[in-house]
């Protein structure tokens, strides 16, 4: 039996911005108020193994943490891609800095 695994994809707003990874990342479920510019976009796919959505969303912020951001934005909800090898759970998301 495999164990549960999930990674995440980002594809960067401007790759030719980098900036230094943060110590910590928010974790929203909608657009903060205080000015943020959106440093990428997120995508975590999850084996069938995964049971909790929390399990995918950490995984997710460490990514943007790597990416220095300083939260990220993630509606409520997972779903499910069904592909030859099994079930995939994915979560979408934006990693934001604040400005």
């Amino acid at each position: 039996m495999l164990p549960p695994e999930a990674v995440t994809h980002a594809a960067l707003t401007d790759p030719a911005n980098y900036y230094e990874p943060t110590v910590t990342v928010e974790l929203l479920d909608a657009s903060p108020d205080r000015p943020f510019i959106k440093i990428a976009r997120l995508e975590t796919l999850g084996n069938e193994r995964v049971l909790s959505e929390v399990f995918l969303i950490e995984d997710m912020r460490i990514t943007a943490r790597l990416l220095g951001a300083n939260a990220i934005i993630v509606p409520h909800g997972r779903s499910r891609q069904y592909s030859p090898d099994g079930i995939h759970w994915i979560i979408e998301g934006d990693a934001i800095r604040y400005q």
